[in-house]
């Protein structure tokens, strides 16, 4: 539908050098973030990921000039020009040698509506780096991504949980791979090893009961609930949490527009007997648990949806 565009405009120039950026700094696609300096109008943050480093600073005052002085970086020892050359009048930073990826930065002025980007992008890196994994779920034979850098051209090898899967594309920044059927239920570490040895750090994968259905759970007449307070779903499989009672991890929260009638839906595994309970994740941290046995219910088979509505046991 957009055809052209004015391609001298200032906001052309940065969306293009961004997304240069993206592309060459691995930290802008895959890195952690934290905050390096804060004041009510100044904010820098970093983004990390192993030795690639991109530090942002931000000046929202229309009026006001900062001098940043004790600004620490884990970018390396060296002179920096501004990613965006100047079109937010930034400018050129100077960093010092410290120690634990505290690099002192020389103390420099951002002007009323300031912003500057500095980057430092590491070479290749010997052993594989993962930054990525699409989708972050799955079941046995889905075909998953990794991505990340150093992986080297030629194939070399996936683990997912210790169990080797097959390969079916791969690049130095991308590796595409199946779920092994031996793979164990649950969340897994999935590693690539290069070609001619080098094994990349892990990351999470979580394996599902095979072919998953929709089921609705509901649960009327649950004990009062302070504010802040929710009703959660747990049970005896991977996807309803194996029985915990963190509210990270066990289904939740679920929704009660007829309170104190409480439901939600829940992925779980097709045509399967499962047992469950409902939680009440208490302010105090303690759980409130229904009593009674455990809930049973079979799931629909492959392709269905289902619905089941159980009264509080006391």
């Amino acid at each position: 539908m957009m055809e052209s565009w004015d391609q001298t405009t200032r906001g052309y120039k940065i969306v293009q050098k961004l997304s240069d950026l993206r592309r060459n700094n691995a930290a802008v696609r895959f890195g952690s973030i934290g905050q390096r300096w804060l004041n009510s109008d100044v904010y820098i943050y970093e983004r990390k990921f192993f030795d690639d480093v991109v530090l942002v600073a931000l000046n929202k005052s229309t009026t006001s000039s900062y001098n940043i002085t004790g600004l620490y970086t884990s970018l390396p020892a060296g002179t920096y020009g501004d990613v965006l050359t100047g079109l937010l009048d930034g400018g050129s930073i100077t960093v010092r040698t410290g120690s634990g990826g505290n690099n002192p930065v020389d103390a420099f002025t951002l002007g009323p509506n300031d912003a500057a980007v500095w980057s430092y992008s590491a070479t290749n890196p010997a052993t594989p780096q993962v930054g990525n994994i699409s989708p972050t779920m799955g079941r046995f034979g889905d075909i998953v991504a990794i991505t990340g850098r150093g992986f080297g051209s030629t194939a070399g090898s996936v683990s997912v949980g210790g169990v080797a899967a097959t390969v079916s594309y791969w690049s130095n920044t991308e590796v595409n791979f199946a779920v092994p059927s031996s793979a164990a239920v649950g969340n897994v570490q999935v590693t690539v090893t290069k070609s001619g040895g080098g094994t990349s750090n892990g990351i999470t994968y979580s394996v599902l009961n095979g072919p998953q259905v929709p089921v609705t759970f509901g649960v009327n007449n649950a004990p009062p609930t302070q504010w802040g307070e929710n009703v959660y779903l747990t049970g005896n499989r991977f996807e309803l949490g194996d029985w915990s009672t963190d509210p990270k991890i066990a289904v939740g929260r679920l929704l009660a527009p007829n309170y104190p009638n409480w439901f939600g839906m829940a992925s779980v595994p097709a045509s399967s007997a499962i047992e469950y309970k409902y939680i009440i994740p208490r302010n105090s941290g303690s759980v409130t648990w229904e009593g009674g046995s455990n809930h049973t219910y079979t799931t629909p088979a492959a392709g269905g949806v289902g619905s089941v509505t159980v009264n509080w046991q006391n």
